[in-house]
């Protein structure tokens, strides 16, 4: 690969040009540009090389996606301008949450219909044997980076350890006075990274390179940048404006319906249905 670029696509299901998957992944075979005809789409699905066969077949992972499900791209958009509006990551992070979620839900649908979901993206543990995974983690990868570029332009960033971690101290739901060691997770190397069986990259195999500190930096460690951080096709920099207003609102900090610079689309709408994280919301 030297002297060449390697581009990790990521898929904007804000943008409304998708009418369901992306066509990488949606089809089991793909036009070869090459060989000039159509071959299996190594995209299309995966096997799942720790698990026993099942009837005496390769265990792939298993999709039963609900279609409509990826359609709701304005609802999309809007969970999202509230997350980057948010004044902490912990809140960015519950609030886009939503967005993050109703992929995965939606990827497996098996309420009345008697599917197996267990090896979709419907569960934790085979959930990143779908390849659709990696382009939906690299939109919310590019998100995350989109939060910290509006406030890096606005002068705002404030990503310290005490900052990251005291919004998470202070609510219930984490109980961090039961878990004391949970102080120490913004200098902890993530996981696979730090696993030397899993990870045969040097650069980021290095303990002190991919812990949560250290994932503010991703560029300059790890020498990645972002196409665009446009939303939904939408200039990025309509959202600093969002920001500002932000910032001088009373509910700066609330998941309140408002109309953002990116358009009326995504302000609030009569009888539009909210997004839940333990469904595929249509």
């Amino acid at each position: 690969m030297k002297n060449k670029t390697l581009g990790i696509p990521y898929w904007d299901w804000t943008d409304p040009i998708y009418k369901g998957l992306p066509d990488l992944v949606k089809n089991p075979t793909i036009y070869d540009p090459i060989l000039k005809k159509y071959v299996p789409n190594p995209f299309y699905r995966t096997y799942i090389p720790s698990h026993a066969p099942v009837n005496n077949k390769t265990l792939y992972n298993y999709r039963s996606v609900k279609k409509a499900g990826y359609l709701i791209h304005d609802l999309m958009l809007k969970n999202l301008i509230q997350a980057v509006n948010m004044p902490s990551y912990k809140m960015f992070d519950m609030t886009e949450f939503r967005s993050h979620s109703q992929i995965h839900n939606c990827m497996c649908v098996d309420k009345g219909t008697g599917i197996n979901c267990t090896y979709s993206m419907l569960t934790t543990e085979y959930s990143c044997f779908d390849p659709t995974f990696f382009l939906h983690h690299s939109q919310i990868d590019r998100v995350y980076a989109l939060y910290q570029k509006l406030r890096q332009v606005l002068g705002t960033q404030d990503w310290t350890k005490d900052s990251f971690l005291d919004p998470y101290k202070k609510d219930d739901f984490f109980d961090f006075n039961k878990q004391p060691d949970v102080s120490g997770s913004w200098d902890w190397p993530m996981s696979p990274f730090c696993n030397a069986s899993m990870n045969p990259s040097y650069v980021t195999l290095n303990k002190d390179s991919w812990t949560v500190g250290n994932s503010y930096y991703y560029q300059e460690l790890f020498g990645y940048k972002y196409d665009t951080f446009d939303l939904a096709r939408r200039d990025w920099k309509l959202l600093l404006k969002d920001l500002k207003q932000s910032y001088k609102s009373k509910y700066y900090g609330k998941s309140i319906p408002y109309f953002s610079h990116m358009g009326i689309t995504v302000g609030d709408k009569p009888n539009q249905p909210l997004m839940t994280i333990k469904g595929c919301t249509t």
